[in-house]
Parts: structure tokens; sequence; C-alpha cells
């Protein structure tokens, strides 16, 4: 399946939650949702759910995505991993633009968009979190502050993506730093390679 651009790939992902959780219901935030993306916006949507099935609905996901396009990873925010209330989740497709990874919220019904829900609580965090998986989307985060014409902020990207993962920045212009990081983090976990391959592919283009 072929999207021609962020907008009709979000409503492809809106489409399938409703399947996933009767009663629920899916919102376009972020810079979609604004009216304010560009080619490079990635896409955000919340997703308002029963309440008592957002652990259920966070552990399918990847099930459920998978029926729009094949899904490369998925990563839940480590604050809220076990909370019951909510769950931030980062989604990897295959198929697709690299920009277009899905940030989604999860809500339950009762507690939807209040962000003091469990943000205290440690009983809703969880550990299972990828330094080397971060530090990779950081040096795609540089190719993106790039491409927007944004230099600091790419190179405030590509420092802390070194530091995530304790490797030495050599320096060099940023499209070296930028594929220096993703190889890095894919030299220590085989299962970055196709996103770092995939990284290395924006660094010719980059201005």
């Amino acid at each position: 399946m072929t999207f021609a651009d962020q907008a009709s790939f979000a409503r492809a992902l809106a489409s399938v939650f409703h399947g996933a959780a009767p009663g629920s219901w899916v919102s376009l935030i972020g810079s979609l949702g604004a009216g304010t993306a560009d080619e490079y916006s990635d896409i955000d949507l919340a997703w308002v759910v029963p309440d008592g099935a957002v652990p259920r609905c966070a552990e399918w996901l990847g099930e459920v995505l998978g029926a729009v396009a094949e899904v490369a990873a998925v990563r839940s925010v480590p604050e809220f991993q076990r909370s019951g209330l909510r769950r931030l989740v980062f989604v990897r497709f295959r198929g697709v633009p690299l920009f277009w990874r899905l940030d989604l919220q999860i809500w339950a019904a009762s507690h939807a968009f209040d962000d003091t829900v469990d943000a205290d609580n440690p009983e809703a965090r969880g550990d299972n979190w990828s330094l080397l998986e971060s530090a990779a989307m950081n040096a795609l985060a540089a190719c993106k502050a790039v491409l927007r014409g944004l230099p600091d902020t790419a190179d405030s990207l590509l420092s802390r993506g070194f530091e995530r993962i304790d490797e030495t920045d050599r320096g060099g212009d940023r499209s070296r730093r930028i594929a220096a990081l993703a190889d890095a983090a894919a030299s220590r976990d085989p299962q970055l390679r196709e996103l770092a391959g995939g990284i290395r592919t924006l660094v010719p283009d980059l201005p």
C-alpha cells in the first residue's frame, strides 16, 4: 500500500484503531493536526480508549498497525510503560519515508489529555528502553533539522546522541557526524542496521 503524504498515512493508521478497541476514538494532533506540518513531519495521533483497555491496546499495537504498513519497531516511553491510564509509543514502519514515525498517545477515556496523570507515579515506570535506538533516532532527527535549515538544532541532537551512548564524537561536517552516530548505534545493536542504512541514504541529499 502506498500513501501520497503523511495525512493519507495518518488517516489509514487512524482507521484501524476503532476496530481494535470498540468505543475508542482517534484525534490527529501535533503539526498535522495544527495544519503546520511540512514534508519532514512525523505523525502524531491520540487514541482514547475505554477505561481498562490501555495495557491491552498497547500490547496489540504492532499487530493492529501491521494491517496498514509493516512495523519495524515499537517503543513505549519508560515514564508510562506500566501505566493503566496512558502510554506514549513511538512506531517506525517499513515501506514509508523514515520521517513518518508515529508518535502515539494512548489515553484512558476518564483521563484523556490530562498530562498530570501518572507523571510522578513510580509504579507506572518501566525500564525497557534502548539508548542505542534513541541515539540512532537522534541522527535521523538531525537530518530533519538540517533539511529544515536548523543547523544548531542538528548539532545539539548529534551531541546528545553521542553522549547518550558514551560514544566519541570525532567531529567533521554534519553529514559525516550523522552517519557516524547511526553507524555507532548499529555496530552495537545489529537490529539497528536497517535503520542506520536508511539514515545513510538521506545523508547525500543534505545541504
